[in-house]
């Protein structure tokens, strides 16, 4: 493989990340919203109790809003840091 083909491959496989994140459903189970937040359970519980990620709690189960995941990490400057320094 040369390394336009690696520079290649690795963009495709950012693009496929994108499109996973983007087509990801509104709500999410607790463990399903701490990998897509890359966070421990516990540190994901922390960040709800603490009123930053928007969850419900509907029949015993937990329902967590991406979309306010996606908002807390746009808020939060180091993790957009890294995050666009991933994609670089």
């Amino acid at each position: 493989m040369t390394d336009q083909d690696i520079k290649i491959k690795r963009i495709e496989e950012k693009i496929d990340t994108l499109i996973a994140i983007r087509t990801a459903p509104r709500w999410l189970s607790l463990a399903s919203a701490a990998q897509y937040a890359s966070m421990s359970k516990n540190t994901f519980i922390k960040y709800i109790q603490d009123g930053k990620i928007y969850a419900t709690q509907k029949g015993g189960k937990w329902y967590v809003d991406r979309e306010s995941i996606d908002h807390f990490m746009i808020e939060d400057d180091v993790i957009v840091r890294k995050v666009l320094d991933s994609f670089r």
